[in-house]
């Protein structure tokens, strides 16, 4: 197209010499030939528009994802820090002492709920458990193998 605008700008600029219909086709071909020239161009410039919001779009995407990514290590390191972690709560001032009327396995139920609800970690439910219970079943357990009593 470059080759046939400079063709066409070399022709109008000889229209003042040629007059009548001649001169009226030759501009007619001057502008169609721009008007086709500028459509490419257009055309271009619109691809190279899409192109360049594209690559806008995955940078923020990217940069997005990234934000997330360190929010989540951030959260990770948080949760993992000594110093956030919470003090258990006394499970003596939550959860009742065991009645000798009442029913074991209830109560031994119910404890295993609170305690799975408090998080509590399984490895210290005998050692909370033990100051709920009578004393005397309590010094049974003491009474055990320091391996056997943690079962």
């Amino acid at each position: 197209m470059a080759g046939g605008l400079r063709v066409a700008v070399q022709m109008s600029s000889r229209t003042t010499r040629i007059a009548g219909e001649d001169a009226s086709k030759i501009c007619q071909n001057f502008q169609l030939a721009c008007t086709v020239e500028s459509g490419a161009a257009l055309k271009d410039k619109s691809g190279a528009k899409r192109e360049y919001e594209e690559k806008l779009r995955r940078e923020e995407r990217e940069y997005e994802l990234e934000k997330l990514r360190i929010q989540a290590e951030k959260n990770a390191n948080t949760m993992n820090n000594p110093e956030n972690v919470q003090a258990p709560k006394v499970i003596h001032e939550a959860f009742h002492k065991f009645n000798m009327k009442d029913d074991i396995s209830l109560n031994l139920t119910l404890f295993e709920r609170h305690a799975e609800l408090t998080f509590l970690p399984k490895k210290d439910w005998v050692q909370k458990l033990i100051g709920l219970i009578p004393i005397g079943i309590a010094h049974l357990i003491a009474r055990e193998p320091a391996d056997k009593c943690n079962d």
